[in-house]
């Protein structure tokens, strides 16, 4: 079965096939950043995005319905649904025309930027924003729109603009909080960005959880703890995030690097390791992104 989505005007119409319940994500007019107007009442079978693509569905005429994890979520006009990398989810035939917006944001290819690094280091959760948010659902609904037609227009500066607005939502939802009681968001108490910072300077490294906990005064398990409750993740599958990212960008960049020096670089001892490591979280080995990308 086949997704058919719209690029930007004058760009042709793609078809993306979903094998083995994986979708991969294309960017053929932006590499961070695929958006269409959906209006399709046929469903999308159960399918996932890969590490660092997060999906945002708004419907703008009618209700919409998705599965996400065995959850049926309805949808409502104007209600923004954000389904993180590794969230199953389908979207069922519509009852009667309607129309939604509908984008992918891939993370990964801007953690390349140092002042944003650890707002995009975080796990966005799966989220509804809806009436129990007023201000954030008519603050994102605004700025959806706004991508929405810079997104299909011939503006100068439109990139900019667009990415602009990408880093925008990202901000709203990292101080905005989702349905949890931490108030903050997802921003990082200050000391924890300190050891963020840190771990992203030195991830080619032989980093350990005793050795990063150590040096900033944290025991192993007040240090899993913190680390979890902001990004979901435990050390490892974090520090893993952080060198896949990096490896994303050594693969596209540098060209000139064979697939084993990027896993060095990118602080895999193992070359198999890394190779595992790559399929499992962009669902694709190293050699089939770096053809993909160029």
């Amino acid at each position: 079965m086949s997704t058919r989505r719209t690029g930007p005007a004058g760009d042709k119409e793609e078809a993306e096939t979903l094998k083995n319940f994986y979708e991969r994500a294309a960017f053929p007019a932006m590499r961070y950043l695929n958006l269409y107007r959906n209006t399709d009442t046929d469903g999308y079978p159960s399918h996932w995005h890969s590490v660092n693509e997060i999906e945002f569905i708004m419907p703008i005429q009618n209700d919409f319905t998705v599965v996400c994890d065995g959850e049926t979520i309805r949808l409502k006009e104007n209600e923004i649904l954000i389904i993180p990398h590794g969230c199953e989810h389908s979207l069922l035939a519509a009852e009667e025309y309607g129309e939604r917006i509908i984008f992918m944001v891939d993370l990964g290819l801007l953690c390349q930027f140092k002042e944003y690094r650890s707002l995009f280091s975080f796990q966005i959760p799966l989220a509804k924003i809806d009436a129990s948010n007023p201000g954030l659902q008519k603050e994102m609904g605004q700025c959806i729109r706004e991508l929405e037609q810079e997104y299909f227009s011939k503006n100068k500066m439109r990139n900019s603009s667009i990415y602009a607005l990408v880093i925008q939502i990202l901000v709203m939802l990292a101080r905005g909080s989702l349905g949890g009681s931490d108030q903050h968001g997802l921003l990082y108490p200050e000391k924890l960005a300190v050891v963020v910072e840190y771990i992203e300077n030195h991830y080619a490294d032989d980093l350990t959880l005793s050795g990063v906990a150590g040096q900033f005064g944290y025991s192993e398990t007040d240090f899993i703890n913190l680390l979890k409750q902001y990004t979901k993740l435990n050390f490892y599958d974090y520090l893993a995030n952080i060198r896949i990212n990096r490896a994303e960008r050594f693969l596209t960049e540098n060209y000139e690097f064979s697939i084993e020096e990027v896993a060095h670089r990118c602080g895999f001892r193992n070359y198999n390791v890394f190779v595992r490591t790559f399929k499992e979280k962009k669902g694709c080995t190293p050699s089939e992104y770096r053809s993909y990308r160029y």
